[in-house]
């Protein structure tokens, strides 16, 4: 598998694993791309999960456990790793996408829960229903700027 595939899988792992809540300091859109473009490192993934809205599991894997997950964004708009350059992303609002093309597209979508020169968190929210229950998997990943 691709670094980026990997890495995208890694987003995608952690989207479904769980979230906390924190807001995004009422940056613009425009702050968000300039702010975002540098080296950053996963650092903190934490997963919650919620039955019929009441929280059963919180996950947390700190530094040690999310393992090498590096990327880098571009001004241009393309996204490192790729292996086919045809990786990119894009802002709206505080959403932030990253699109992998290739043989295999994907595309997830993430909301950009805050975002500075040092760190930004990211987080997805997946719904779905068992037994006529919502639930929820909340997944917040946090990453440091290295370069």
């Amino acid at each position: 598998m691709t670094k980026t595939k990997t890495l995208l899988t890694l987003l995608f792992i952690a989207a479904m694993m769980g979230s906390c809540s924190k807001k995004n300091e009422n940056k613009s859109p425009d702050d968000y791309k300039t702010l975002i473009i540098g080296t950053w490192k996963i650092t903190r993934i934490i997963q919650t999960t919620y039955i019929d809205g009441v929280k059963t599991k919180e996950d947390i894997k700190g530094p040690d456990e999310v393992g090498e997950g590096v990327i880098t964004f571009h001004k241009d708009g393309s996204v490192d790793p790729s292996t086919d350059g045809s990786s990119t992303y894009s802002i709206e609002e505080n959403k932030l996408t990253i699109n992998e093309g290739g043989e295999d597209p994907v595309s997830e979508v993430f909301d950009i829960v805050s975002l500075s020169k040092t760190q930004f968190d990211i987080q997805i929210i997946t719904e779905f229903t068992v037994d006529h229950k919502a639930n929820k998997n909340v997944v917040q990943q946090t990453f440091t700027k290295i370069k």
